[in-house]
């Protein structure tokens, strides 16, 4: 959703009576990503005295991750975390990966290395 958009009413930030799980700015549309969550079927009338509990879901985690992208940004430790952890739950090693976001591209070292001119513009 464009959070920029003006005409963005509050009703429009729910889906099945719940926000903050659902919500995707439009800028990380590209990341076509699944999400998923379960909440119980509650009455209004009992929220009173409600303590929220887990609730284990068995997935394949193998059909379920695609890839794991880590930040650019990121450093040890985390990046030894998250393979600790994929480790764990036997996610392979190679669905790891860390992000090439800001890396330059490498026809640029092609050009600066060879003394390439870039082409002019007319």
């Amino acid at each position: 959703m464009d959070f920029d958009d003006p005409n963005i009413k509050p009703q429009d930030c729910v889906v099945a009576g719940h926000i903050i799980p659902m919500i995707k700015r439009i800028s990380y549309k590209h990341e076509n990503e699944f999400r998923g969550f379960i909440t119980p079927q509650l009455h209004k009338m009992e929220l009173d005295g409600f303590t929220p509990e887990a609730i284990n879901i068995p997935v394949d985690l193998a059909i379920l991750i695609d890839k794991i992208y880590i930040s650019p940004m990121a450093n040890e430790p985390f990046i030894s975390s998250v393979k600790a952890i994929c480790e764990k739950y036997d996610i392979l090693k190679k669905q790891i990966v860390k992000s090439k976001l800001l890396d330059k591209p490498d026809y640029l070292d092609d050009i600066f290395n060879n003394n390439e001119k870039f082409p002019e513009i007319q």
